[in-house]
């Protein structure tokens, strides 16, 4: 089953070498990447190429059909203890250069015990990383400029979620999303709620990729 729409956005540069054989040096291609063919309430991990890290396949009352499936990863409101959810290349048997994300569709979701998922408003960081060669010939990632982006209920159009675009980010190799303000309204809403947690939900995660 084909996961997502790929276009390619540049010509095989192609070299006529003895009785014309072809070469194909790093197209770049872009990617739409929907999770509609996932199996529910297992991980993402690596899909279209990309590592989506804390995020499972998951049905979500933000769709606007029941049928379809999101990418879905609970929020946590302590960075500090806990790993917030992430996007990257850097998996075994990787051969992704770089990519650059375009747009997505997200949204939040409160969860109280015995109560179904409810929209939430929430405010989100997204931090793009690029890779950055050290001294002593190992790589680093280094943070760029946060893009922030709130998503609000009955003001959203795709799907019942916020679509966003993302600035020029250049090429980067990782991207981690965490939730702003934490110590305030989330916060707040589970402490003293035993069980309840935040997802965030997204879809239709449009990027550019190259490979090496």
């Amino acid at each position: 089953m084909v996961r997502s729409s790929i276009i390619s956005l540049s010509f095989f540069l192609t070299s006529i070498i003895g009785l014309g054989s072809a070469q194909v040096v790093n197209p770049a291609q872009n990617v739409v990447a929907n999770f509609d063919d996932g199996t529910v309430n297992t991980a993402v991990g690596v899909y279209d190429d990309l590592r989506f890290s804390g995020f499972n396949f998951a049905k979500s009352n933000l769709k606007s059909s029941s049928s379809q499936l999101a990418a879905v990863a609970k929020l946590s409101t302590n960075t500090l203890t806990s790993d917030p959810p992430s996007i990257d290349i850097a998996y075994s048997g990787s051969d992704v250069a770089w990519f650059q994300p375009q747009s997505l569709n997200f949204g939040c979701i409160l969860n109280l015990p015995g109560l179904p998922g409810a929209p939430l408003t929430c405010t989100l960081l997204f931090t793009p990383y690029r890779a950055v060669a050290n001294p002593d010939g190992s790589q680093s990632f280094q943070p760029l400029a946060q893009q922030k982006e709130t998503s609000v209920p009955g003001l959203n159009t795709s799907d019942g979620m916020r679509k966003i675009t993302f600035g020029s980010t250049g090429n980067i190799v990782r991207m981690v999303v965490t939730i702003e303000d934490t110590g305030k309204t989330i916060a707040g809403i589970l402490n003293g709620v035993l069980g309840s947690t935040v997802s965030l939900v997204i879809d239709d995660f449009k990027f550019i990729i190259a490979h090496n």
